[in-house]
């Protein structure tokens, strides 16, 4: 179940089951990170603001939010939709690991990190386990 409190940030009733709630927050802290990263970024400008690099940061909180939702709902589409998160964090977080010393950005690589493990994880139980 979807509800949207005040500050329009939906949350996630989680539906117990093969999935750790974990991962539904691990998506949406990512999501949330990667859209502050994003304005930070812009912001700065330079080399922080290539094209190629907003678009990442965009794609991957574009991604987080809608793999959380199939997580907590165990759509039976969730392993494949965890797969593709995994592999769009782990390439945000390579590329904020760049800008090391760049505290929002460490955070930003950190917080991806954490996301691609998770849904590599739930990915893999997700493929053993019937809906």
């Amino acid at each position: 179940m979807l509800t949207y409190p005040t500050d329009s940030m939906p949350t996630v009733e989680f539906i117990p089951g093969d999935s750790p709630p974990d991962c539904v927050n691990d998506c949406l802290d990512c999501k949330r990170v990667c859209l502050e990263t994003l304005g930070y970024c812009t912001q700065k400008g330079g080399t922080l603001a290539t094209p190629a690099r907003l678009k990442l940061f965009l794609d991957c909180a574009m991604l987080c939010e809608p793999t959380a939702y199939f997580i907590a709902r165990r759509s039976d589409a969730r392993s494949e939709l965890c797969n593709i998160c995994a592999q769009v964090c782990h390439t945000c977080a390579e590329e904020c690991e760049r800008f090391a010393g760049d505290a929002l950005l460490e955070t930003c690589a950190e917080t991806c990190r954490r996301c691609a493990e998770s849904c590599a994880r739930v990915a893999q139980m997700a493929s053993r386990v019937p809906a």
